[in-house]
């Protein structure tokens, strides 16, 4: 199940913006601690990461990615 679900990894993937949008849309990631779509393809995908509703999230993998340093701050201002 999902539910149980702690730890997602979709680095290396080729994901988008898109890709990730869709996937903040999962409403059973609520005990996702850890969180790694780095060596991707987003961009602007810190709205996505917002939209997210994961409040045990403890890590979050970014890197390697193409997020503007305007994006990295409102992703750090997101996550604190």
């Amino acid at each position: 199940s999902n539910r149980r679900l702690r730890s997602l990894d979709l680095s290396s993937n080729g994901l988008t913006d898109e890709h990730l949008a869709a996937v903040s849309v999962a409403e059973t990631l609520g005990n996702l601690e850890a969180l790694d779509v780095s060596h991707n393809r987003l961009g602007s995908a810190v709205t996505a990461v917002a939209s997210i509703n994961l409040p045990r999230l403890r890590s979050l993998r970014f890197g390697s990615n193409y997020l503007t340093d305007r994006g990295a701050i409102e992703l750090s201002r997101t996550c604190l």
